[in-house]
């Protein structure tokens, strides 16, 4: 071995034998904006070893952490107000300018204030909440210029007078901010929101202006509650492409819900007892990953759903005085589909479906609709994992539409359509095979009391 070789190796074993320090621990601290830790918000204490001895403690570095919440600090930590504040008069808002944020809720109430622009505000650890159930407000406008965050959204509330909500640089950073509108029953202009792309929640609820819009939202992935009182109430999210919950409930007054553009709604999308409804624009949308509820919407007179694919729960579409149900490409739906009790309906498209499940929560039941007479089914085996029932339909003409129908997990009702003999139903149950009803589709048979096959106690000659 060489002398250069020699004196490489001897370096090399110093080197390895030369003692690991161990990395600094530090203290960071930090604002804690308002929630489970802090109500109110405050400082946390974060505390680990600086392994990359940047002087910064990242995520992957901190293992402890400790709150101080507001109430247990001074108010001010580096431009943040700790805790809340309440804005009553004119003098609450100009104590405001020396803060860039706070780490609660800003309140805006009371009757002294008719207009307010709070500038220089930029984050707020809880929600923005102008007007109370408990404290009257005659606000006109309010005003946030520079306000890029809330982290608890946005509330109005019972504000009579408000015509204007503006924060314009407001956008969603981290948790979606979310909306709740109630009572305010003069506010038209939500434009200056457009920065706003995706929130978290949106509730319109008590009596509202007759027109809510949100343009620049694509995502609205919470819950959209949309409950109002009054008279030709509408809501509209022209480029929003994703829907969380969809509820449209409750004696609501909505007279329309426009979402054009939604492709996915990721929950439910449930209509009930919405007589004011006319206009449900949602034609894109392709799946629902919930329930997807059509109840006492009186007002609708069709409910076509061109591009529908999937639903993943179940489609109950009931008591209404809708005229078509549209759904050609529907091909499967996860826990039952009931048609039944629409007094107008008469036409019904699943020509895409394949397969209703699942045993035994709902049935695959086309009931009591009585000028129903045009049912279009998949021309390809079409498996019902539960109960079928085709009942009490007097103008339907044929079970033809269910001559593909292979399997049935639960039992079979075929019986008071006027208009179908029992030798058309029997005729049926030959074309499925008795083998094929009450029987799981791996085989299994189910007990006695499942599968059974109900012709209205009626046997063909």
């Amino acid at each position: 071995m060489g002398q250069f070789s020699r004196i490489a190796l001897t370096t090399l074993a110093l080197a390895s034998c030369k003692p690991t320090v161990p990395p600094q621990w530090i203290t960071q601290i930090e604002p804690e904006f308002a929630g489970a830790n802090c109500a109110d918000g405050g400082l946390v204490i974060h505390e680990g070893p600086d392994i990359d001895a940047d002087g910064v403690l990242d995520e992957g570095e901190r293992e402890r952490a400790s709150y101080q919440c507001a109430g247990e600090l001074p108010d001010e930590y580096d431009g943040l107000f700790l805790g809340s504040i309440v804005v009553r008069t004119a003098d609450d808002v100009d104590a405001l300018a020396q803060y860039d944020g706070l780490t609660g809720h800003l309140s805006i109430v009371g009757p002294q204030l008719g207009a307010v622009t709070i500038p220089g505000l930029r984050a707020i650890g809880g929600a923005v909440r102008v007007g109370s159930r408990d404290e009257t407000t005659v606000l006109s406008s309010a005003s946030f210029p520079d306000l890029a965050w809330a982290g608890g959204g946005v509330e109005l509330t019972q504000n009579p007078s408000l015509t204007e909500f503006s924060a314009p640089l407001l956008e969603a950073q981290g948790d979606l901010v979310s909306i709740r509108l109630v009572d305010n029953p003069l506010l038209t202009d939500l434009s200056s929101l457009d920065g706003l792309t995706a929130i978290g929640d949106l509730e319109i609820t008590g009596e509202q202006a007759t027109s809510v819009t949100l343009n620049s939202i694509a995502a609205a992935t919470g819950t959209l509650l949309l409950q109002p009182s009054g008279d030709d109430m509408q809501v509209s999210l022209p480029a929003a492409t994703v829907l969380g919950d969809v509820l449209i409930e409750g004696e609501s007054a909505l007279t329309s819900f426009s979402a054009p553009l939604a492709e996915t709604v990721l929950g439910s999308l449930v209509v009930a007892d919405a007589p004011q409804l006319v206009e449900l624009s949602t034609a894109s949308v392709r799946t629902i990953g919930g329930n997807f509820d059509l109840l006492h919407a009186d007002g609708l007179s069709a409910a076509d759903f061109p591009v529908l694919e999937q639903v993943d729960l179940r489609i109950k579409i009931q008591d209404n005085h809708v005229q078509t149900l549209d759904f050609p490409l529907l091909s499967s739906v996860g826990e039952g589909f009931w048609v039944s009790r629409n007094d107008a309906l008469h036409s019904v498209d699943l020509s895409s479906l394949i397969l209703v499940g699942n045993w035994p929560v709902l049935p695959f039941a086309i009931e009591a609709n009585p000028v129903l007479t045009d049912l279009v089914l998949s021309p390809d085996e079409l498996l019902v994992d539960g109960w079928m029932v085709v009942a009490s339909n007097p103008m339907l003409p044929s079970l033809d539409p269910f001559m593909n129908v292979s399997g049935v997990t639960g039992d079979l009702t075929l019986k008071n359509n006027t208009l179908i003999s029992v030798c058309d139903s029997q005729a049926l149950v030959d074309s499925i095979g008795t083998d094929n009803i009450g029987t799981a589709f791996d085989g299994v048979a189910f007990n006695e009391h499942v599968g059974v096959i109900d012709l209205g106690g009626e046997v063909c000659p």
